[in-house]
């Protein structure tokens, strides 16, 4: 009898108990929810299980997620990671902790220091600052990432980086650079300084960068040892950070560059971001919607679509889906946008036939030390060639014989017309070399091509993303080991905010063709 009354009394009180333990009560119910939704088979059921744990804060949550960790599936484990990123209780983050200093599991560990770097707590810097000398190069890439987003105290972040400047894995010091690029120290100007001679292009092209956000005049005559120096695209990257940092109009011609710098350097103070804003107000005031930016110089090829280039390895991105069949819209109020698509693309006026001439004529005049491909898509992606090819006078003929036949007939004979679907998402992961299931080289992620011309008409309509926002986050991750530059070609103003944020995270440049 007694021990039933024990029973009575314990089943009364645990209301009255979880009552005075909200926290614990609130965990102990999403848990069971999860687990009720976590055991299925299916992976999208699995995913929604773990993103309802997301803001649960509590250690028995951390413990529960940290076994999700090993789910099979990627995007699962994406979300246990994101929703780690939420759990600041002691318990659970002196869990996190330990297993990402000590653990012996590598992914669990990379993954906790991806959580890390999304939730940046305070105690994840001394790890961070440990781990840089960790002999897993993966990890020590990932401790590089995460001390970029903590303020460099008394130089231990910028002195724990430097340390990697001579690391033998490329994404390593590419990571390096990344983190210098927000790191504002003379330390950090110094190690972007020395990495513009580094072995690996992408690297340089970080550096290079880096010395641009820096606005400091002593990243000048390191700029312009890379234009006397560099070829293809970071020629136009250096050119590009002189200009921006000297507010200062010279071609990109290293040996003028050094002739200005000689003459003005005593006394040469760097415009202020205000007065940068308004000088390039002017310039695109004054050049119009058509102008192609100013340059010129050896290696500089003919531009393409009003960008210039002296990119070595090029992709060019082609949609050819439907809608391309249709004709260039223009406001006929606006005369001089009117007379200066025609000074551009003449009597041209449908789209594809606009994209196909500028691109032959391009090709066309290619140097034969390029090398280039191209890339067609709608609802599936085309290559017209495996890789790269060299722009001699075989696949440059060939090429232009294969634009030749991208016509509004040909793309209706082909069964692209009607109610067609634009994979954009996919076109674009063809770029960093996951068309058809491929992936990057996981121990360099480089890809072939440095450069991208992405042209299209319209917004996504099938494909992993759609959404812009989510599109952009896609590319800008994918290129944080392939550092791409991707320019951007839209008809009309319904995809400017996609093409627009594209150009934007691969350090780009957008043009729109009509409205």
């Amino acid at each position: 009898m007694r021990r039933i009354w024990v029973l009575v009394l314990l089943a009364c009180l645990g209301p009255a108990i979880s009552a005075q333990n909200p926290e614990k009560a609130k965990a102990e119910a999403a848990l069971k929810e999860f687990e009720g939704y976590y055991k299925e088979k299916n992976v999208h059921v699995r995913r929604v299980a773990v993103e309802g744990l997301i803001g649960v804060d509590h250690h028995l949550v951390t413990a529960r997620l940290l076994d999700v960790l090993k789910d099979r599936d990627a995007s699962v484990r994406k979300a246990a990671v994101v929703a780690l990123a939420t759990q600041k209780n002691d318990q659970g983050m002196q869990e996190l902790i330990r297993r990402a200093w000590y653990g012996r599991n590598r992914a669990e560990r990379l993954q906790i220091l991806e959580a890390f770097e999304q939730s940046r707590p305070k105690a994840a810097e001394t790890i961070a600052l440990e781990l840089v000398g960790s002999q897993e190069w993966e990890i020590r890439r990932a401790a590089a990432q995460l001390l970029a987003h903590y303020p460099d105290e008394e130089g231990k972040s910028v002195g724990a980086l430097l340390q990697l400047l001579g690391d033998k894995e490329v994404l390593v010091r590419l990571a390096v650079m990344d983190a210098f690029t927000v790191l504002a120290s003379p330390r950090a100007l110094e190690g972007a300084i020395k990495a513009t001679k580094d072995s690996d292009w992408r690297v340089q092209a970080t550096a290079v960068s880096a010395l641009r956000k820096s606005r400091d005049r002593a990243a000048v005559q390191p700029l312009i040892d890379v234009l006397l120096t560099a070829k293809g695209r970071l020629i136009d990257d250096a050119h590009a950070a002189l200009v921006d940092l000297t507010a200062t109009e010279w071609p990109a011609d290293g040996q003028k560059w050094q002739e200005w710098w000689d003459r003005v350097k005593v006394g040469f103070k760097i415009p202020t971001p205000e007065e940068i804003a308004a000088r390039k107000a002017k310039i695109i005031k004054e050049r119009g919607s058509y102008d192609p930016p100013s340059g010129g110089g050896k290696g500089e090829y003919a531009p393409y679509h009003g960008i210039k280039t002296r990119s070595r390895q090029l992709l060019f991105i082609i949609d050819v889906s439907s809608s391309m069949a249709e004709l260039v819209t223009f406001d006929q109020t606006d005369q001089k946008a009117v007379e200066e698509f025609k000074s551009r693309y003449g009597d041209l006026r449908v789209k594809i036939d606009i994209a196909r001439e500028a691109l032959i004529s391009l090709v066309a005049e290619l140097p034969d030390f390029a090398k280039f491909n191209i890339i067609t898509y709608s609802g599936k992606v085309d290559l017209w060639q495996p890789g790269l090819v060299p722009a001699d006078g075989t696949f440059k003929g060939k090429a232009i014989k294969y634009l030749a036949r991208l016509t509004p007939a040909a793309l209706e004979s082909a069964g692209r017309s009607g109610q067609g679907t634009t994979d954009t998402c996919a076109a674009l992961e063809a770029c960093f070399g996951l068309m058809g299931g491929a992936t990057q080289d996981k121990n360099s992620y480089k890809t072939e091509a440095d450069t991208a011309f992405l042209l299209t008409d319209g917004m996504p309509t099938s494909g992993k993303f759609t959404e812009p926002i989510l599109l952009i986050g896609h590319v800008q991750n994918l290129n944080k080991k392939a550092k791409m530059v991707i320019h951007t070609i839209g008809f009309g103003s319904s995809n400017k905010p996609l093409l627009d944020g594209i150009a934007t995270v691969t350090q780009g440049q957008y043009v729109k063709i009509g409205i």
